[in-house]
């Protein structure tokens, strides 16, 4: 079924941090499968896990009890200090069973009416009907039905709203330390002290919602502990088993009671081959040392993304913690994002979206400061495609046009009369008004882009541009992502258009570049001046320059 946009490309095999495709094209993996893949690809302990466990016992139902189950729930109790686990099979399940167990504890201690659930804006709990509906992105939840009642959603880290919307009717809070795909915003710890304190006043359940945040990903084991609030119920999946399907609750004894025999069940939760797996990642992961090159690697990550925005000021934010970052795209290309991923694919970097505008940045906990050199490398590559795209620049291009349109021509009258006179023909050697050869200026520039071969023409990532072809796509890379600012500050337009004409000049240049670059050894001919296309460039340049109102 169509409910996925995969990149295009076929995936076949992995090691490490590392992806190759069915020919063989190599990916450095900085989504490790959406957060699950905490210890990279085919991992010897995680690989060995797997074979021993299938050799012995791979499912028997929650009618028995298997080793593997009661050995994870140990492991995962005594690192907690929770003391009952339940498994399940996903991230989704995990906050299903969550929601489904606090309103079973309101039920039986309260009744039937303190059962409304509080979720924040932004925030994701799963695919389920019912998770999909706490969560609070409407876009998923919406043309499936009436979705349950008493899900109430209130903006994130506002505790004015908060506090005026809890109430004695109120069986639960869910929130995410870090939303995932909200965006990559953290929550505000004074906040989330508060929010404790009221669940604790109204009898409220607060959920943690550590599916993706958890086993690792933001530098502790689970994420809460850089918070100093400790929920009442935790949920936790993705990087649990390390790519095999797993999720768990985790809560107290005086909670985990009102689950009853019959009351909420898992045919697959509890089993051995990803219990087994599971138990062995939370050896690894649990590792104080482990943790603390996850928070390193993540601060380097962090620092090396700033540092290659400083070049380019493409981001207006780079947040996170651990290996669990975003970078915000600013307001010119907020809108772009899914087209940046995929320059990123034709680099050789994979990477993934956090909302509309944020690139994700999830790797492998194993990841290397020389891998992260080596993936900025790759970003810093596809910036350069991205920022030289005809979309990218036409999209540019319309808003210096929009601009421009903003900036009348101080004599209005004279500049009416000028353009009735051309219109009548009576004048017709008189220059035209500004605005109108404003606008004629950015059509040839548009023009100029559409016949500029396209950086997004298919090529093996593996190719590597010629340095000079490097250079020229960095020099219109970063004229380009100054333009807008430019013309805003701009007082006239005669200013702003000759900024036109040194874009439209450096697209002349890309254009000859990208022409050698492939694989022509000279400039195209024009067969009626038989002239080389350097000259052809110099004359359009000339011709360009004519554009340009000289009072």
């Amino acid at each position: 079924m169509p409910c996925y946009v995969p990149q295009e490309m076929v995936l076949t095999k992995g090691k490490g941090c590392l992806v190759y495709d069915n020919e063989d094209n190599e990916y450095l993996d900085m989504t490790a499968g959406i957060a699950v893949n905490c210890l990279g690809h085919n991992h010897p302990v995680v690989v060995k896990a797997i074979k021993k466990q299938a050799q012995r016992l791979i499912h028997v139902s929650n009618i028995f009890v298997n080793d593997k189950t009661l050995t994870l729930a140990k492991k995962l109790t005594a690192l907690t200090g929770y003391d009952k686990v339940f498994f399940v099979n996903s991230g989704a399940e995990a906050n299903e069973a969550a929601l489904k167990l606090a309103r079973r504890v309101a039920y039986d201690k309260y009744g039937a009416q303190k059962c409304e659930i509080i979720s924040f804006n932004q925030s994701f709990h799963g695919r389920t009907f019912f998770s999909v509906s706490v969560g609070g992105q409407a876009k998923y939840s919406q043309g499936f039905g009436p979705i349950p009642e008493g899900i109430t959603h209130v903006p994130f880290n506002d505790i004015e709203t908060f506090a005026q919307t809890i109430s004695d009717k109120t069986c639960a809070v869910i929130v995410e330390v870090v939303q995932g795909e909200g965006g990559i915003l953290e929550i505000d710890s004074e906040f989330l002290a508060q929010v404790r304190e009221l669940c604790t006043k109204f009898n409220a359940l607060l959920i943690f919602d550590e599916v993706q945040t958890g086993v690792g990903r933001l530098g502790t084991f689970y994420g809460y502990e850089q918070f100093g609030v400790k929920p009442d119920i935790l949920t936790s999946a993705k990087g649990l088993a390390a790519g095999i399907p797993i999720g768990a609750i985790l809560t107290y004894d005086h909670i985990a009671e009102h689950f009853k025999p019959g009351t909420h069940g898992s045919t697959f939760g509890g089993n051995a081959l990803a219990c087994a797996v599971g138990s062995k990642v939370v050896d690894i992961i649990r590792d104080e040392e482990f943790l603390a090159k996850v928070r390193e690697n993540g601060a380097y990550l962090r620092k090396q993304l700033q540092t290659l925005n400083n070049k380019f000021q493409v981001f207006t934010d780079i947040r996170g913690r651990g290996l669990l970052v975003g970078a915000q795209l600013a307001a010119p290309y907020s809108d772009y994002a899914a087209l940046l991923q995929k320059f990123c694919t034709k680099n050789g970097l994979l990477v993934l979206l956090a909302g509309h505008d944020v690139i994700r940045f999830a790797p492998p906990l194993i990841i290397t400061k020389s891998l992260i050199d080596k993936a900025m490398s790759l970003l810093e590559l596809a910036l350069l495609d991205f920022l030289t795209d005809r979309e990218i620049l036409a999209h540019k291009a319309n808003e210096v046009e929009s601009e421009l349109g903003n900036k009348k021509p101080k004599n209005k009258k004279k500049a009416k009369a000028k353009a009735a006179k051309t219109a009548a023909g009576e004048n017709s050697k008189q220059e035209m008004p500004v605005q109108d050869k404003s606008a004629q200026a950015q059509d040839e520039v548009v023009e100029s882009i559409n016949d500029t071969p396209s950086a997004t023409a298919d090529k093996s990532p593996k190719e590597q541009p010629s340095e000079e072809h490097g250079e020229l796509k960095a020099e219109v890379a970063k004229e380009s992502s100054a333009l807008v600012e430019t013309i805003t500050n701009t007082p006239e337009p005669e200013a702003a258009q000759e900024y036109l004409l040194v874009l439209d000049n450096n697209l002349l240049d890309l254009e000859s570049a990208n022409y050698q670059q492939q694989g022509h050894n000279q400039a195209p001919v024009e067969p009626e001046q038989g002239k080389t296309e350097h000259a052809s460039k110099s004359k359009r340049k000339s011709n360009a320059k004519k554009r340009v109102v000289k009072e």
